[in-house]
């Protein structure tokens, strides 16, 4: 705490993130009082985060897609999850050709975005946290982290 001129203490909360925890010192984590590991999303995080990214596109995705898309997704991080609604959404653009893309008029005219452009989307967008980086961050959430 802090005081200012009027006598009156002030609290200041210090908020920090890593993707490193690991790699902090002693002195740093002592300072730090609370440490909370958030882990990758859990499946209806993901979905959640793809459906709130794809809430102004033309999109065709069943119930069954969605589940389909939990399952792909597993170990993606929501960085990871913007690059692929991003590519997916790229797809039935890259359909048409420039020439008439440029003078389109009606949007509708682009077919919605499904699956099987997630699908084509993944395969050049993989998961950049590996389970050797998962399993040293819960190695430190033990350790020095929230139990």
């Amino acid at each position: 705490m802090s005081s200012n001129s009027g006598g009156e203490e002030k609290k200041i909360l210090v908020l920090a993130a890593t993707n490193r925890p690991q790699d902090l010192d002693e002195a740093a984590l002592r300072r730090m009082t609370r440490r909370i590991y958030m882990p990758l999303p859990d499946g209806e995080a993901r979905i959640s985060f793809i459906k709130f990214k794809l809430k102004d596109a033309n999109f065709n995705l069943s119930e069954e897609d969605m589940t389909t898309l939990t399952d792909i997704t597993e170990g993606y991080s929501c960085a990871d999850l913007n690059q692929v609604v991003k590519e997916a959404a790229m797809i039935p653009m890259r359909e048409i050709p420039a020439d008439e893309l440029l003078v389109l008029e009606d949007f509708s005219k682009i077919r919605p975005i499904g699956l099987e452009d997630f699908r084509a989307s993944m395969k050049s967008n993989s998961p950049s946290v590996s389970r050797e980086t998962i399993e040293e961050f819960d190695a430190w959430r033990r350790s020095k982290g929230q139990v």
